[in-house]
């Protein structure tokens, strides 16, 4: 149990189920709320709990783009869910993956993936960059559990 959460193991995942206006909704996690480690300031919070449209980029030449991949989809698959219109691009031209380079002066807010040690905000965007690979996991998890509020923001 967690902040009055029950938290189960299932596939190597951690399962909680959370009260929502359409009734119970089941959330699977790769971390338990005591295993993220990050902090992820209020501000990011609430860029995206406020931002009707979300686009979700990385550097496609980055060294450990499965776990990017990982991140990026459970970052979408949540942020839909969420209600948020989501949309994805990369930050330059590859021949990897078939989307688009992000147009940075649209009306969305981006959400960045790339390679560095910290998370930073601006007027339009977030960019967790980060070294270790499994931290875009802890970051990712730590925003959801915030959103959700089974982590206190």
């Amino acid at each position: 149990s967690y902040n009055g959460y029950d938290f189960k193991r299932s596939n190597e995942q951690w399962v909680t189920k959370i009260k929502t206006p359409l009734g119970n909704r089941e959330y699977t996690f790769f971390l338990h709320p005591s295993e993220i480690n990050v902090e992820v300031p209020q501000e990011i919070i609430q860029k995206i709990k406020y931002s009707p449209e979300i686009t979700i980029v990385f550097n496609p030449n980055m060294t450990q783009l499965d776990y990017v991949d990982t991140a990026r989809f459970e970052m979408g698959k949540f942020l839909s869910e969420y209600g948020k219109n989501v949309n994805y691009a990369v930050l330059q031209n590859t021949t990897g993956y078939d989307l688009p380079v992000a147009n940075l002066f649209s009306n969305s807010l981006f959400l960045i993936y790339d390679e560095g040690n910290n998370i930073t905000t601006g007027n339009n965007y977030i960019n967790i960059s980060v070294l270790d690979s499994l931290e875009y996991i802890n970051y990712n998890e730590k925003i959801i559990y915030t959103l959700l509020g089974i982590i206190n923001g």
